[in-house]
């Protein structure tokens, strides 16, 4: 089983930003993505920052993005990262 190793990123897209968790091939400064934001597509997000000191493997993630959801954060949820 390989085991995706995901990097916290800052992307923008026009004057909205927001961090996330990226997978590492994907976290390359100024690399454009498609983001998957509650169920819809959205292009053009660009990786402005990269933090390479914070990295998670799959279930890292999942259970930080759970505790998240369910404590903190009502904000859309980020699906997909292509």
């Amino acid at each position: 089983m390989t085991t995706t190793v995901y990097i916290q990123s800052k992307l923008v897209r026009g004057d909205t930003f927001r961090t996330a968790w990226v997978p590492v091939q994907f976290a390359i400064i100024g690399k454009s993505l498609d983001l998957k934001i509650n169920g819809a597509w959205t292009n053009g997000w660009l990786v402005e920052e990269v933090y390479p000191n914070i990295r998670m493997d799959d279930s890292e993630v999942i259970y930080n993005r759970d505790l998240h959801r369910r404590f903190i954060d009502k904000s859309p949820v980020l699906d997909y990262i292509d």
